[in-house]
């Protein structure tokens, strides 16, 4: 596990539930997954979502789930989404934490010297 692989919370375990029950509605509902591999692919989810525990482990998940049922796939992307505009967000903070110290520092050598 890398230092940037962090822990799977429930949280995100219930979001990623909630999004893979919407995709099956929604692919029963078009007739893209049958009864059958309803019932298979829930049991693929229930029996190995609870036991990741970390974001590599639910990528390595996911690209399976949507490998063996295209109807998931999207669901890896969505993830990876999120993933990246958090990465983003942070990066972001940090950068305008940087230049408001280097603002701040040139302030305070101009009234030093005046």
């Amino acid at each position: 596990m890398s230092a940037l692989d962090s822990t799977v919370t429930d949280e995100v375990r219930k979001s990623v539930y909630d999004d893979l029950a919407d995709l099956m509605i929604g692919a029963l509902e078009r007739e893209e997954l049958s009864i059958s591999d309803t019932k298979q692919s829930a049991a693929f989810i229930l029996s190995t979502l609870d036991t990741i525990q970390n974001e590599t482990e639910l990528i390595e998940f996911l690209r399976s789930l949507g490998t063996k049922w295209k109807s998931y796939a999207v669901e890896l992307v969505k993830f990876e989404g999120k993933k990246q505009q958090f990465a983003d967000e942070a990066k972001i903070k940090e950068i305008q934490g940087r230049l408001s110290q280097f603002i701040q520092t040139k302030q305070n050598g101009r009234t030093s010297t005046t």
